[in-house]
């Protein structure tokens, strides 16, 4: 299994953060296993990266879920 370059790693989160904007509902790791193909550890890394990077923000329920920030929604969304 060969390293993601760091273009592929931007391409996920992009992807990642776009699904989380675009979608009426809060997101989790099954959602990114789904959408990316993720392994379900692999998903859960990429949510909490995001969100303390501020792109996402946690809910705290269980299990886990992530909405989009003001600052992704600046970014991914087009029309407002």
């Amino acid at each position: 299994m060969r390293n993601k370059s760091h273009v592929e790693h931007f391409d996920t989160y992009a992807q990642i953060i776009s699904f989380a904007v675009n979608n009426k509902r809060r997101i989790g790791a099954n959602d990114l296993i789904q959408l990316v193909g993720l392994s379900p550890r692999s998903s859960q890394r990429h949510l909490s990266e995001l969100a303390e990077a501020g792109w996402l923000i946690k809910d705290n329920c269980s299990p886990k879920g992530y909405v989009p920030s003001d600052k992704a929604k600046e970014l991914f969304r087009v029309a407002l």
